[in-house]
């Protein structure tokens, strides 16, 4: 499968145009001009939320944003079996990470949406905050994380490779 991560209209219609299997979008369709081409296309949809401050209770307005979000793609035609849910992982806008950890920790409340739940942890940070881990040092924690939102609901893996250069 073939995904395009972007939020930008032309490059999901080229994106689209061009056979790409899933749309990305991290802004989570939120324009009618996305509705509109989406509803034409025969593409999987990512939906991404966008964290834009610290929220007092994140799980609950995550539940609340995924619900309307997907009231919305629904109302534009939309079958929603083409929508897969993405917390974000990784792309928190406070900088101690505690947002990230109980996305990852309360990803089973997410399951009575009825929709897969996308885990998607990269190394190239998870695993420096709370361990000062070097990069080339977090692929344990991060497949020990990826397989704990495994067995919570997180149904869709996308996994981060991360290449090694080898020195002879």
């Amino acid at each position: 499968m073939i995904a395009v991560d972007t939020y930008k209209l032309p490059v999901m219609a080229v994106a689209i145009e061009a056979g790409v299997d899933i749309i990305n979008d991290v802004q989570a369709f939120n324009s009618k001009q996305k509705l509109i081409l989406m509803a034409k296309a025969n593409v999987g949809m990512e939906r991404c939320i966008e964290r834009i401050h610290d929220d007092d209770n994140l799980t609950v307005a995550m539940q609340k944003f995924f619900e309307h979000n997907l009231g919305t793609i629904a109302a534009a035609g939309i079958d929603l079996e083409r929508v897969i849910l993405d917390q974000g992982i990784g792309y928190a806008k406070v900088a101690h990470g505690y947002q990230d950890y109980a996305m990852m920790r309360n990803i089973d409340q997410l399951n009575d949406l009825h929709r897969p739940i996308m885990v998607a942890i990269s190394p190239k940070g998870f695993g420096q905050k709370p361990l000062n881990l070097a990069k080339e040092d977090r692929l344990g924690v991060t497949l020990i994380a990826e397989t704990a939102m495994y067995l919570r609901g997180g149904r869709v893996l996308r996994v981060h490779m991360m290449l090694r250069k080898l020195v002879s």
